[in-house]
């Protein structure tokens, strides 16, 4: 009989077991609640919440693969957190995806599953075992809940009592209907901005908008009230008490690491050291399972080929490496199988991000098909970017300055197109409504250096700061489509320091010119003149426009992987400037007539394959600046948004051969300071394959950010930007609040009520594709699209293409230029 009871017992498991594989993973978030060994679905409202007496499964799914966590209460059973575990194993064997795992303990967990929740996590008293069920009830219990973090905050309950405050956290006494908000008075405007939130969700999201917020520190009424709740005023509220650590990561700590080679042969855990700096690629064997070792966690890499018992015993590995090193209990595991390794593990290793290098040899060909898409995208964020500033332009004048003994000096209009290496100039475009100043830095400038150009910025708009007007810089090299298109007759970049276009004409005519000409991002070019007139200067991947030396003939040259706009631009050039030389000749790779090969000083060997600057996989990556801990510090920020820039501090995105230095109005002045300086140590520091000479610095004034920086968002509202120029946003949100202005619904009723129904109103592709028709709403374009032309256009109906995730429907949007 017990043998029965035994085998139901088991076919019962795997039937749960199979139930919860046939359903996960199709969310781009789910949540999993161990209950009497099986895992139940959460309602997505109650995401975020957790029961300390239980455990959880969380899925994400990624654009290539899934993070699956395990997270336990402190109170869960040790059974639950072996079934989540089990279960999480089984799953990653079932998923079509590769998945990383990551274990998750209460109060410890890591940035990236803190990530996930933005609004915060509400750690919940009880648990299944309990047998609490969640009912919405009539009455409220009062709680006092502490809100402790800035960027991501957990938040939970603590005596309701005033011995419970601190003056460096924030509080919120619920009384159900009545919300009472106390800010410690050490409190940041993030973490009070926050505390609004939680209150914001409390009050909408859980109780129908209906509880009144009330706020003890600015109203006597209020404040008799709280006190009341809580026993008493005290003499003194509790000095603020400092967080563990560094919020959300390890910070600087992952300069210190190890790696170690894992071997169970023997039956216990033995480590190998790899000492070897830096670190490659070709360090991780297929066969063989690895450890990362950082300060605050460690990483579990399992290769391919490894052997079952390893692949089955990554965690159980983990725990024992941990124990075995002395580690704190508390310390992050995740575990990596091969090709599903995170952003931050690669970083340490380089070859993960090679420049991905276009073929064009004459054996070989260039195979669109096989290209990376990695270049197509940096393409439509290219044209997304110069959209965006044309819009927010709309009809402008634009004038051209060079500065010459440290003054701009206005140029002529048949200059405009002309750049010389060793001079700045400054592009001032004024709009209707916006104005965009973008200075062009032809030498690389030390930190100093930088910050004095800002004068001539100023110079320019006669010293006014405004939220109107943008600023921004650009290295030579890294011109962007959003400039590029400024020039249709071409954007040349001269060798030295500037001379008079006559002065250059006769120089050329005496001396001959090469010029390597390149359209980066499909749509404008640029020429560079090269330093020297020779064969070895030539790329089968760009077109090149020669001046033979006496100015008698000018050769076309288009390399085999040369496109239509470089053509094109090859042949706007010897009309605008070269239309006085006597013979013009046009040729493709293979078709060079002698003469040719004569004027570039004989043929020689060149090179067939073109550098893009595109690393193959790399997605731009936030960090966080800040010396509020007492010493500068540098964090990664994961799935990061709009919502993760701290006004009060410093923020660095790594576009990879572009860093972004996003400077908060609120920051002080030793972050300001040291902002250039950051990211040029940061540079240094970066283990992959990027010529780190060649990598620009662009600073980015919070309020003024350049359409270059926004299009790396997922999503760049111009409204929430203008916020971090508000003197005080927390009474600007207050206000909000008690005008019952910021309900979701109300925002999306009112939004909507501004466009066209598309169900009834249709319109062609051609009209939508790259415009705005009136009434259209903007943000979904194709939803005017009828059920005929959405399927030539996008391959798929309607319901399949908004059951992709969101990143997906916008890349898609992008790419049939419907955004």
């Amino acid at each position: 009989m017990e043998r029965e009871e035994l085998d139901i017992q088991i076919k019962e498991l795997q039937a749960k077991a199979e139930a919860f594989f046939a359903v996960a993973g199709k969310e781009e978030i789910e949540v999993y609640r161990i209950e009497k060994f099986e895992p139940v679905r959460q309602d997505p409202q109650f995401l975020g919440k957790f029961y300390d007496g239980d455990s959880y499964v969380i899925l994400k799914l990624n654009e290539k693969d899934y993070d699956i966590h395990y997270w336990h209460g402190k109170f869960a059973s040790g059974d639950e957190q072996a079934t989540a575990a089990a279960f999480t194993v089984q799953l990653s064997e079932n998923l079509q995806l590769a998945s990383r795992h990551h274990l998750e303990l209460m109060m410890e967990e890591g940035h990236l599953f803190m990530s996930y929740f933005k609004s915060g996590i509400f750690y919940l008293e009880g648990g299944v075992e309990s047998g609490f069920k969640h009912v919405e009830p009539k009455t409220y219990e009062t709680k006092l809940y502490i809100i402790k973090g800035k960027r991501y905050p957990r938040v939970w309950t603590v005596p309701i009592q005033a011995s419970s405050l601190n003056e460096g956290d924030v509080f919120v006494l619920d009384k159900g209907m009545k919300l009472y908000f106390w800010p410690g008075k050490d409190c940041n405007v993030n973490e009070k901005m926050k505390g609004m939130e939680i209150i914001f969700n409390i009050k909408n999201r859980e109780r129908g908008g209906h509880p009144v917020h009330l706020y003890p520190r600015e109203d006597d009424q209020a404040e008799v009230e709280f006190w009341a709740e809580l026993g008493g005023k005290p003499e003194s509220i509790n000095p603020a008490v400092p967080d563990e650590g560094v919020e959300g990561g390890s910070g600087s700590g992952d300069q210190t690491y190890h790696f170690y080679k894992v071997s169970n042969e023997s039956g216990s855990l033995e480590l190998s050291e790899i000492t070897e700096r830096p670190l490659k690629k070709d360090h991780l064997d297929t066969n063989d399972t690895f450890i990362l070792e950082l300060p605050d966690m460690i990483y579990v890499w399992i290769g391919k080929k490894s052997n079952l018992e390893e692949k089955k015993n990554g965690m159980l590995t983990a725990k024992n490496f941990i124990e075995q090193k002395g580690k704190p209990k508390n310390t992050r595991i995740t575990r990596l199988p091969e090709f599903g390794e995170d952003v931050h593990f690669k970083s340490f290793f380089n070859g993960f991000y090679p420049c991905i290098a276009q073929d064009y040899g004459v054996a070989k060909g260039f195979d669109a098909n096989t290209a990376n898409l990695d270049i197509e995208k940096m393409a439509n964020k290219q044209k997304e970017a110069a959209k965006q500033l044309f819009d927010m332009l709309q009809d402008y004048n634009m004038s051209v300055y060079v500065v010459e003994n440290g003054a701009p000096v206005k140029l002529t209009e048949s200059e405009y197109g002309h750049f010389y290496s060793d001079d700045i100039y400054i592009i001032d475009l004024q709009g209707k409504k916006h104005r965009y100043v973008l200075m062009w830095m032809g030498p690389k400038l030390e930190a100093e250096q930088y910050t004095q150009t800002s004068t001539y910025m100023d110079l320019v708009t006669n010293y006014e700061n405004s939220n109107l007007i943008t600023r921004s810089r650009v290295r030579r090299g890294h011109e962007e489509e959003s400039l590029l298109s400024l020039f249709p007759n071409g954007f040349i970049t001269h060798q030295g320091k500037r001379v008079p276009v006559s002065d250059k004409i006769n120089h050329i005519n005496a001396n001959g010119i090469m010029l390597r000409i390149q359209a980066p991002f499909g749509a404008s070019g640029r020429a560079i003149e090269q330093p020297d007139i020779k064969c070895s200067n030539l790329n089968s991947g760009d077109a090149y426009l020669v001046v033979a030396q006496g100015g008698q003939t000018v050769y076309l040259w288009l390399g085999e992987g040369a496109n239509e706009v470089e053509e094109k631009l090859g042949q706007t050039l010897i009309e605008q400037i070269f239309a006085h030389v006597p013979v013009k000749i046009t040729f493709k790779e293979g078709q060079e007539p002698e003469e040719f090969w004569s004027a570039l000083g004989g043929k020689t060997q060149y090179s067939n394959v073109k550098e893009t600057g595109i690393a193959t996989g790399f997605e731009p990556r936030l960090f966080h600046c800040s010396n509020s801990h007492g010493h500068f510090y540098v964090q990664e920020i994961f799935n990061f948004s709009q919502d993760d820039m701290m006004n009060d501090d410093i923020m660095l995105l790594d576009a990879y051969q572009t860093i972004y230095v996003w400077i908060g109005n609120k920051s002080n002045d030793f972050e300001k300071r040291g902002a250039y300086k950051s990211a040029q140590k940061y540079i240094d520091g970066v283990r992959d394959e990027r010529d780190k000479s060649n990598v620009q610095i662009i600073e980015i004034e919070a309020g003024k950010e350049t359409t270059s920086f926004t299009v790396q968002f997922p999503e760049w509202r111009l409204e929430k930007a203008q916020k971090w120029l508000d003197e005080d946003p927390v009474k600007q949100l207050k206000g909000n609040l008690l005008r019952g202005l910021t309900t979701k619904v109300e925002e999306e009723r009112k939004e909507q009520s501004k466009w066209l129904d598309p169900k009834s109103n249709k319109f062609d592709y051609e009209q939508l594709k790259g415009k705005f028709p009136e009434g259209v709403d903007p943000t979904k374009k194709e939803a005017y699209l009828n059920d005929e032309h959405f399927k030539e256009v996008f391959g798929m109906n309607q319901a399949d293409f908004y059951n992709l995730k969101k990143w997906k429907q916008q890349e898609l949007r992008k790419a049939k230029e419907l955004f």
